[in-house]
């Protein structure tokens, strides 16, 4: 990529200005083919004769930076003319520059740089421009610019000198093509409504939670600063985003006097609601549009069934995963984080892998969080980093293991885990290694349960033994027999091991949603399911007939009750309206997932914790339930990739209709079913190159390719 780029940065601090770094050259003709490779230690935007290149945003995106920093390549042929010509790049903090506001190492790398080397092909001859201690640095009119504070755009400001350049290094082994799917923007999204406020603010609805940056036209008298805030939601009607904490995100723009039209770069925000202040005129729906952003995977799932609040569900959890797939699973787009939480990540895993392709963008996060791995093989629970000192914790850790294994069975290619054994051989390795010291260790938990909270050792052991059951599994694709009843045997004396500390009477001694749900799930003691199944119906019964679950009991809590014969069970808690539930966010108008089941409390007013996301995708993954059992598509183990199809649909008097369609690799899966004159029909689409098995009302049927109707 580079043989004769340098690293530049500018030979003084220019402080918050974000600076651009730039060269002149001539072409002494028109060029055949021009082709720049470049990156940044932040965030970049790369311009050739003052014209934007390309449309990705946030390049290059967010790794562990040490390790892998992604170099994108560009086509600027049509970019350039004969004679002079300009490259240049503006440069901000990104994810590299500043890490997150209250990391541990908040200054995770201080300097902004910059890399780039292009190549210019003519008839006359072949030229090299590369970054070196011949280019120049100004200071750019975007004063201050960041992921988390927005930025500040002075369209008034010129550069009155131009600044020496230093080098600061040569091109690393952490140097690498880029991996990960480009961030782009997918949608413009129009506001639906100007209010204004009973405090007198002007807010603009856009009437869904959106992940993105702003555009706007502007027409105001020179060096009036306009400012726009962002929110999530409103509180008595006015403005309200206290729970994005240390996050300004806003954007501060300086006017010239000329009607303009401006989007912010080097930034993203999560916002439903903006604020305008000191706007230079009344404001017009037509002058806003909402850039939604995100990784530009391909979508591949849909769902839909008789319950519109359901419906409404489903919408959620795709938005939610649309606003924070950039370029890693985030938790969050709005608050003073938007890092790669792996609890979140892997608890997800397998809905996400259903609404959108997401293997190259989990095969690059997966490649970020094995570059975090330590030396001891203890896995952290933010991947990239980001300035934190992440530590182990069960269920996020674990995420090593969990998600290399979903992403080949939904994608059939078992490179994903001969790529990753090292990682998770060392991982399970750590847990063992470490034994009660891991167990007993500091875990998350089943975090932001309403029930008080299970037992994190219990958590970590069941969590040890689902592991360990995956690592036997993948050793036995991979060709590694002996390695699989290795893990086969450490899996087995966990399971003694949890019988010995938490089954009494054929009962599980720690009592909790979760812990029922855990043990059946991960199989630890299969031998007490029954009465692990039937404590869990009578907790959910005692607590009014809804969840107490939090991140780590909510993904599997329908699954264990519609897999073990209570699918009533399963549909009452989806079906549930109170709080905790799914469609109580639904009723108090959420447009994405939220957080905290009570983000907004019964009262009406915001969950008064500062830890209050309206975008936080991880109980959506209810979503592959909806996929999985009420639609009934199904991955076949054994025929991972849908080369087998499974369809298992869970009907339920209270729904007359559910149908999902998964696009595949070998052509679209379809399921639907329907209720009418006392009978349910149902439909099964499996695609050329695939085969299918349908479980229907006690039958078992074969399907080939086509289109299968079965009337029950």
């Amino acid at each position: 990529m580079f043989s004769q780029a340098l690293w530049i940065k500018t030979e003084r601090d220019m402080g918050a200005p974000c600076p651009e770094f730039y060269t002149r050259f001539v072409c002494g003709e028109e060029p055949l083919r021009a082709f720049a490779y470049a990156t940044a230690w932040g965030v970049y935007v790369l311009y050739v004769n003052g014209v934007r290149v390309g449309e990705d945003m946030l390049s290059p995106g967010c790794t562990e930076y040490d390790k892998r920093l992604q170099v994108e390549k560009y086509d600027i042929t049509a970019l350039l003319r004969k004679g002079e010509n300009e490259i240049s790049a503006v440069v901000s903090t990104g994810w590299h520059a500043v890490g997150h506001p209250a990391a541990e190492e908040p200054k995770y790398y201080k300097d902004r740089a910059f890399i780039l080397e292009a190549d210019v092909i003519m008839n006359s001859g072949d030229l090299k421009v590369a970054t070196g201690e011949s280019w120049l640095a100004r200071e750019s009119k975007y004063r201050s610019a960041g992921i988390y504070g927005g930025v500040y755009y002075d369209s008034t400001f010129e550069p009155y000198e131009s600044v020496p350049v230093a080098v600061c290094g040569e091109p690393g082994a952490n140097l690498i093509p880029r991996e990960g799917v480009p961030i782009r923007c997918t949608e413009r999204v129009s506001p639906v409504e100007i209010k204004t406020t009973p405090k007198g603010e002007t807010v603009l609805d856009f009437g869904r939670n959106v992940v993105g940056t702003i555009e706007f036209r502007i027409d105001g008298p020179r060096g009036a600063v306009c400012g726009i805030s962002c929110a999530e939601i409103l509180k008595d009607g006015n403005f309200y985003n206290d729970n994005y904490r240390a996050a300004k995100s806003r954007i501060d723009y300086v006017c010239d006097g000329r009607p303009a039209v401006f989007r912010a770069e080097h930034t993203f925000f999560g916002f439903r609601y903006l604020r305008l202040e000191n706007w230079p005129r009344k404001a017009r729906l037509s002058d806003f549009t909402a850039c939604k952003i995100m990784s530009d995977m391909t979508r591949t799932g849909y769902f839909e069934c008789s319950d519109e609040r359901v419906n409404k569900l489903f919408g959620n959890i795709v938005r939610g995963q649309e606003g924070n797939f950039l370029d890693i699973p985030t938790d969050c787009p709005q608050r003073d984080e938007r890092l790669g939480w792996t609890g979140d990540a892997q608890v997800f895993v397998r809905c996400a892998s259903l609404n959108y392709d997401i293997e190259s963008f989990y095969r690059k996060w997966l490649r970020d969080l094995a570059a975090c791995q330590k030396e001891d093989g203890s896995l952290v629970y933010i991947a990239p980093r980001c300035g934190w000192a992440s530590s182990a914790s069960a269920g996020w850790s674990d995420a090593a293991v969990i998600c290399p294994w979903q992403i080949y069975l939904t994608y059939g290619n078992d490179d994903v885990l001969r790529e990753n054994y090292p990682m998770m051989a060392r991982w399970i390795g750590y847990m063992y290694e470490k034994g009660d010291g891991y167990l007993n260790g500091k875990h998350f938990g089943d975090w932001l349960c309403t029930d008080g909270g299970t037992d994190n050792a219990y958590i970590a052991l069941c969590y040890r033994i689902y592991s360990t059951d995956i690592m036997a599994k993948t050793c036995r694709v991979i060709g590694l027999p002996d390695k699989a009843e290795e893990y086969e045997k450490l899996a087995s004396e966990s399971r003694a091991l949890f019988k010995e500390r938490y089954i009494k009477d054929g009962l599980p001694t720690v009592v909790t949603q979760t812990a029922c749900v855990l043990m059946i799930c991960f199989k630890a003691a299969p031998e007490c399911d029954k009465g692990a199944l039937d404590l869990l119906c009578k907790l959910i019964k005692d607590n009014g007939d809804r969840l107490s679950t939090g991140f780590l009991g909510t993904p599997y809590l329908l699954h264990v009750l519609s897999d073990n014969g209570r699918a009533d069970v399963a549909y009452t808690l989806l079906l549930q309206t109170e709080c905790p539930s799914w469609l109580y966010q639904v009723e108090r108008g959420a447009t994405t997932m939220w957080e905290r089941w009570d983000g907004i409390l019964p009262s009406g007013e915001p969950h008064p914790h500062s830890m209050n996301s309206f975008n936080h995708y991880a109980y959506g993954a209810v979503g592959d339930w909806l996929y999985g059992a009420m639609a009934g598509i199904n991955v076949d183990e054994a025929a991972p990739g849908f080369k087998n199809v499974i369809f298992r649909p869970v009907t339920d008097p209270r729904i007359d209709y559910a149908s999902a369609s998964v696009g595949t690799k070998r052509g679209v899966i379809k399921s639907e079913w329907r209720r009418q004159d006392g009978r349910i029909d149902y439909t099964f689409v499996v695609p050329r190159g695939a085969t299918a098995t349908a479980y229907v009302e006690g039958r078992v049927m074969k399907l080939v390719a086509g289109k299968t109707r079965v009337t029950v």
